[in-house]
């Protein structure tokens, strides 16, 4: 007997296209993730799709979180830095 979610249309190649480059909406992924366990071909052809994929060449993608991260981490540096500076002049006079 069939899975419930193999009686489900197969998604297009575009979408599964695009779930190999990681550029479709959580539900969507989810619904095809969910098809393609029950239906042997579309995980074949998504698995396919996936190994097709160009490999990333940068392993780090800068996005504005990763920014404020680094900002902060600089900031708390020069914090702890100036304070040990500030503490030496302070103990030394």
């Amino acid at each position: 007997m069939a899975s419930p979610q193999s009686t489900e249309a197969h998604p297009s190649t575009d979408d599964l296209l695009k779930l190999a480059k990681e550029r479709l909406g959580r539900k969507r992924t989810e619904r095809i993730l969910a098809h393609c366990r029950g239906c042997q071909p579309c995980a074949d052809r998504l698995l396919a799709l996936i190994g097709a994929q160009p490999a990333d060449k940068s392993p780090l993608r800068f996005g504005p979180w990763m920014w404020v991260s680094l900002a902060l981490l600089v900031a708390t540096v020069l914090a702890l830095v100036g304070g040990m500076w500030w503490l030496t002049r302070l103990t030394a006079g």
